[in-house]
C-alpha cells in the first residue's frame, strides 16, 4: 500500500477540505466521490473536520457502510502514535480470544491462578471480571506517575494494598490493568504484544506498531501502544466484520471498552478515539500526537471533548 500524503488543500474550501487522496490509484479503502453534493450531513462532518483541526488533532478518519469518508492528517506527519489507554481496549480483546480459545476458563477466573502471590489470601477474590470493570478493590493513584516510575510495574501493582472488597466500587484502576499482562502470558505463552501481533495484527496486514516494556521486560497493559490511524481503524473495522472480530465486539462492552447510546468507544487521554457504531456500520479514529509532554494542560486544550457529542450529530451517510 502507497502511504498518503496530506492534501495541499488543507486551507481552502469545505468541499475541497473534505477529502484526502491518496498517491496510489489502487486503494484497499473505497472513497466517497471527491466532490460530494452538499446536504446538512456533509455540513454536520465538515463541521467534526474543522473541530478536529482546532483540537490539533494529528488524524481524523471516518469509514461507513464500507467507504471512506474523510481522511486528514492536518499536515501532520504519518505513522504510530501512542494510544494511551486505548491500549487498554486491545488487552481487552486479547483477554477475550484466550477466553475463545479455552485457554482462559472464564472472566470469573481468579487473578491469584495467575499470581501465585495472591493464593490463600484476600486478593484470591480478585477475579478477571474485577479488573476488566475496575471494580478490584486494589489502591490505585488518579495519576499514573508513580506506576510509570517503576522499574517492575507488575510487582508494584501486585503490591498494592487491597482498600475495597472485591466488586463492591468501581474505579479506574491503571494499578490493576497492568496485572492482565502476566495473564495474557501465561494464558497464551507469548508475551502480551506477541500475541497481539499474531492473533490481531499480522493477520489484519498491521506491521508498523510498538508496544512499551517496562524495565523488567513486561509489555505494558494499562498503556504504551502505538498504532497508525489507518491501523487502528483496521481493528474497528474487523470488530464489525462476521467472525472472530464480530464475536469479540458482543462481548467487550464494559471490558475496558466504553459504551453510550449506540456506540461502543476505546478511549485515551489526549482524546485518543477509537469509535465504533455497528447500527450505522461505522468506524472512526481521532489521534494527537503529544507535542507538550502530554500533561493536563495539553490535555485541556486536545483532549477534544465535543468528538462524541459530534460523531452522535453525523447522522448516515
Amino acid at each position: 500500500m502507497t502511504a498518503a500524503h496530506p492534501s495541499s488543500n488543507d486551507a481552502g474550501p469545505h468541499s475541497q477540505r473534505f477529502f484526502e487522496t491518496e498517491d496510489s490509484a489502487e486503494d484497499e479503502w473505497p472513497r466517497t466521490p471527491s466532490t460530494p453534493d452538499r446536504s446538512s450531513r456533509t455540513d454536520r462532518l465538515l463541521d467534526l473536520v474543522d473541530a478536529a483541526q482546532t483540537s490539533q488533532s494529528d488524524a481524523l478518519l471516518v469509514w461507513e457502510r464500507g467507504l471512506l469518508l474523510t481522511e486528514r492528517y492536518f499536515g501532520q506527519a504519518r505513522g504510530p502514535i501512542a494510544l494511551m489507554s486505548i491500549t487498554k481496549s486491545i488487552v481487552s480483546l486479547a483477554i477475550g480470544l484466550l477466553i475463545v480459545e479455552g485457554k482462559i476458563p472464564s472472566v470469573d477466573v481468579s487473578l491469584s491462578d495467575f499470581h501465585a502471590e495472591w493464593r490463600d489470601s484476600p486478593y484470591a477474590g480478585i477475579t478477571l471480571r474485577h479488573v476488566l470493570t475496575h471494580s478490584s478493590g486494589l489502591q490505585h493513584n488518579e495519576s499514573a506517575a508513580e506506576l510509570e516510575a517503576q522499574a517492575d510495574r507488575t510487582f508494584y501493582a501486585l503490591h498494592r494494598p487491597l482498600l475495597l472488597p472485591p466488586g463492591s466500587s468501581v474505579s479506574y484502576n491503571n494499578e490493576a490493568v497492568q496485572l492482565l499482562s502476566p495473564v495474557v502470558e501465561m494464558a497464551s505463552g507469548y508475551s502480551l504484544d506477541q500475541y497481539v501481533a499474531r492473533r490481531i495484527f499480522d493477520p489484519l496486514g498491521i506491521d508498523e506498531w510498538s508496544w512499551k516494556r517496562d524495565k523488567a521486560g513486561t509489555p505494558l497493559a494499562y498503556s504504551g501502544l502505538s498504532l497508525g490511524a489507518r491501523d487502528l481503524l483496521r481493528i474497528g473495522r474487523w470488530l464489525l466484520q462476521p467472525g472472530p472480530g464480530k464475536a469479540l465486539l458482543d462481548w467487550v462492552p464494559g471490558y475496558l471498552w466504553w459504551a453510550r447510546t449506540d456506540t461502543l468507544y476505546a478511549h485515551g487521554w489526549l482524546g485518543q478515539y477509537l469509535t465504533i457504531r455497528p447500527d450505522r456500520q461505522q468506524v472512526v479514529v481521532r489521534l494527537h500526537r503529544t507535542r507538550q509532554g502530554g500533561g493536563p494542560d495539553e490535555n485541556a486544550a486536545c483532549g477534544f471533548p465535543a468528538f462524541l457529542d459530534k460523531l452522535d450529530q453525523l447522522g448516515i451517510f
